[in-house]
């Protein structure tokens, strides 16, 4: 089901407008560790960054500036209110379930800041019983990512939470 496209729950398939769903199964397949690298794949979207993982990062979607690409998390507008845009550099995948990308103007659904379109990112919710994981990973340049995370359900309530760190020598783009 899709909600971006219109507002209310509607099966992808009688969805008119362009739409691009990735999940988790495509960051893994990706081997995409920050949102930036999932996005890079997905049709008419370009992402800006400046410097290497972790900088400034923006998406524009097909020619559209990143002010006119409205982003949100769980349904919450995330984007700027001075600038208009949103930094995606700083996200990794580790908690997103999906990414839904609606190209094109979708002014009339969601206001003159949507003429590129509309990113609309999805945490992971807990299921089942509560489970703890924990990662390391160890690459070129002393590259070191690690952490973990906690999700389940409690009752009525679902929770997820996680946190890593990642830290590299890499070579200064300045």
């Amino acid at each position: 089901m899709v909600v971006t496209a219109t507002k209310t729950p509607v099966p992808l398939s009688q969805i008119t407008s362009a739409v691009e769903v990735m999940s988790e199964k495509d960051f893994l397949r990706q081997n995409a560790r920050l949102l930036t690298d999932a996005l890079q794949f997905g049709q008419s979207l370009a992402v800006f960054t400046s410097g290497g993982p972790g900088s400034n990062a923006t998406a524009r979607i097909r020619g559209g500036s990143s002010a006119q690409t409205l982003v949100f998390i769980d349904g919450a507008l995330v984007n700027s209110a001075t600038l208009g845009e949103f930094n995606i550099g700083m996200l990794t995948t580790d908690n997103i379930e999906s990414v839904t990308i609606l190209r094109g103007a979708q002014s009339m659904l969601w206001g003159s800041d949507a003429m590129g379109g509309v990113i609309d990112i999805k945490t992971k919710r807990g299921e089942g019983t509560p489970t703890v994981k924990a990662f390391s990973e160890y690459g070129s340049f002393n590259t070191i990512r690690e952490g973990g995370s906690v999700g389940g359900k409690i009752g009525l309530v679902d929770v997820t939470a996680s946190l890593s760190r990642w830290d590299s020598a890499r070579f200064s783009s300045v």
